[in-house]
């Protein structure tokens, strides 16, 4: 009988966003689709890599996992599931535990002699997984960090690489902060929003980016002639639009003309009391207790249901919350 034991595993959600341009748009679900039919067909080689100077990214694992429910997508209802994934990354100039690049996806973790003579040493190098879990419909990722694993920085340009076409990236994608039932709530029962304040961070030409039509263009060209790279807003009045605020705030999240979104605060009045919330503490994750067996120790599966775990518990506020960005339709059809 395998002895469990039980670690505290945090788990973080975001919403992944494409770029705004036409030539950065794609299928979320259809890419995913492609690579897990790659995998159950073996044939890796159709799945990109990604290389950065010394490291080299790769899928090692897909699993398909179903999700309760059904999806809508334009009148034809369709099974909700997701993608677990796992991304091996191997260094050529450290020490741990050493994987094959000369060797197919499914062969390279093994034990490597490095005292043998014919040992290519830039085709070798240690292996360091992350988990991560897509749902390809809310377009969502869920990520489980690992100390190694791969940055948010490298997985941003790890997807950018496999989702591309003919040997290019696409451009423009983004994790977007979702704020978590807290943060919602907290707003909803506010009595009276007396100030929104944001600060952004922007990409390396936010004006092209950025309708006309938006408020803030005057500054933004104004701080882009003083070299300026961040902005900071704030509205106040005695009593905000409510509605108007908590859409300003859903547009930040979903804003494509900056690269990260750097603080969100909001003041008000809460039963007579003057409160101020800081949404970007608030973010939508998942903390608990992984299990494990002892003498297997933490396996890539093990990560893989409790990535499935903590999605099916945020379930219900994501399709409440979020709308689906595959297809036309945006309801979801409950059993």
């Amino acid at each position: 009988m395998a002895e469990k034991e039980a670690k505290s595993k945090k788990v973080s959600f975001y919403q992944l966003q494409q770029g705004k341009r036409e030539s950065s748009q794609f299928s979320l679900r259809s890419k995913l689709d492609n690579i897990y039919r790659n995998f159950q067909n073996k044939t890796y080689n159709n799945v990109n890599e990604l290389e950065i100077k010394d490291v080299t990214y790769y899928i090692s694992a897909i699993k398909k996992i179903p999700l309760e429910g059904f999806i809508n997508l334009g009148g034809d209802s369709e099974e909700w599931y997701s993608y677990a994934i796992n991304i091996a990354n191997v260094d050529s100039t450290q020490e741990v535990k050493y994987g094959n690049l000369s060797k197919v996806i499914d062969e390279r973790e093994e034990i490597i002699d490095l005292s043998e003579e014919d040992i290519d040493m830039s085709q070798v190098g240690p292996l360091f997984d992350t988990q991560l879990l897509i749902d390809p419909f809310y377009s969502i990722v869920c990520i489980s960090r690992t100390i190694g694993g791969t940055n948010m920085w490298a997985l941003k340009k790890f997807l950018s690489r496999i989702f591309g076409e003919d040997g290019e990236d696409v451009h423009g994608i983004k994790f977007a902060f979702i704020p978590d039932e807290k943060s919602i709530d907290n707003l909803e029962n506010l009595t009276l929003i007396q100030s929104l304040s944001f600060e952004v961070a922007k990409t390396g030409d936010a004006e092209s980016e950025i309708d006309d039509s938006r408020s803030e263009l005057g500054d933004i060209k104004l701080a882009n002639k003083l070299n300026g790279d961040e902005y900071e807003f704030r509205i106040k009045s005695t009593k905000l639009n409510k509605a108007g605020v908590m859409a300003k705030i859903k547009s930040l999240g979903e804003d494509k003309a900056f690269d990260k979104v750097k603080s969100i605060n909001v003041e008000g009045i809460d039963n007579g009391v003057e409160v101020m919330y800081d949404l970007l503490a608030n973010k939508l994750s998942y903390s608990g207790f992984i299990e494990y067996d002892k003498f297997k120790g933490l396996t890539i599966l093990d990560n893989f249901n409790y990535l499935g775990k903590a999605y099916a518990i945020k379930g219900d506020f994501i399709t409440k919350n979020l709308p689906i960005c595959e297809g036309d339709s945006y309801e979801r059809q409950n059993q």
